[in-house]
């Protein structure tokens, strides 16, 4: 214990905080190889909805967006007009 001056009780150092080791089980950064990007822009292309996308390539929405931004593809009719942040 090391007594700080104006406290009555003792305090306690801080214990080291304990790195966090990622679960097994969390998501990993996709890949994209060329056939990945070709399956993209024929999905992005036929107006499948964004949800089926990504549960295709098991990610999310906004990670289909990116990568769709990305390689130039032009903006989905509904996401035209909002506000970027």
């Amino acid at each position: 214990m090391i007594p700080i001056r104006g406290l009555r009780a003792p305090v306690a150092p801080p214990r080291p905080v304990a790195r966090v080791q990622p679960s097994p089980d969390a998501r990993t950064r996709l890949k994209w190889t060329a056939a990945d990007k070709r399956l993209l822009r024929h999905l992005w292309d036929t107006d499948v909805k964004l949800e089926e996308i990504a549960e295709i390539f098991g990610t999310t929405k906004n990670s289909i967006i990116g990568k769709a931004d990305r390689m130039g593809l032009p903006r989905r009719q509904h996401l035209v007009g909002r506000s970027v942040r």
